[in-house]
């Protein structure tokens, strides 16, 4: 049995809520029909969808695809409005780097090609925002927002088990850290 959209849009949904506020604050995670949206429309079909968000103040924006009606994989972009990599200091050591760029989870090996529509998609996307809402101009380029897909444990033979795995890598990668930052 497959996850539909609203199932995955509520799950994702109920996660974020339990994160800490801190968190939630930092993070933004689209409905899940917002890529199909954005790459069937372009950006005028998603202008509307973050008008009272300011994307490029989020640390982490999640974007869920469902690829072709039967396949689930997850984008985050990290540190959008970051203009160059930011390093943050303790003393002399180096405790983070605040880079731009976006990652694709995917359970499924796809085609490469595929991928680099979807990132200069994202990327398009952003170019337009930042243009849009800052009234100057940004080209978010594969230099200034490189995207990178991560080799993931794939899915053994069947094809019922990609929307588990968005959850599972959204639960681990955010609910962690919103713990451990608790602690």
């Amino acid at each position: 049995m497959w996850l539909n959209d609203i199932v995955m849009d509520i799950v994702l949904r109920s996660v974020h809520d339990e994160l800490g506020r801190h968190k939630r604050q930092k993070s933004l995670i689209y409905p899940v029909h917002f890529y199909n949206k954005l790459k069937n429309s372009g950006f005028s079909g998603v202008i509307n969808w973050t008008k009272h968000e300011d994307i490029f103040r989020k640390d982490y924006l999640l974007i869920v695809e469902n690829v072709l009606g039967n396949h689930w994989r997850l984008m985050i972009v990290y540190f959008p409005g970051n203009e160059e990599v930011e390093h943050i200091k303790r003393g002399r050591k180096l405790v983070q780097s605040r880079r731009p760029c976006i990652l694709m989870l995917d359970s499924q090996s796809g085609q490469v090609s595929d991928s680099m529509d979807v990132f200069q998609n994202i990327r398009s996307y952003l170019t337009e925002m930042w243009k849009n809402t800052r009234k100057t101009p940004r080209i978010f380029s594969a230099e200034s927002m490189p995207a990178l897909k991560l080799r993931v444990p794939e899915q053994q033979g069947n094809t019922s088990e990609c929307g588990i795995f968005v959850l599972l890598n959204f639960i681990i990668k955010f609910l962690k850290v919103s713990s451990e930052s608790k602690k």
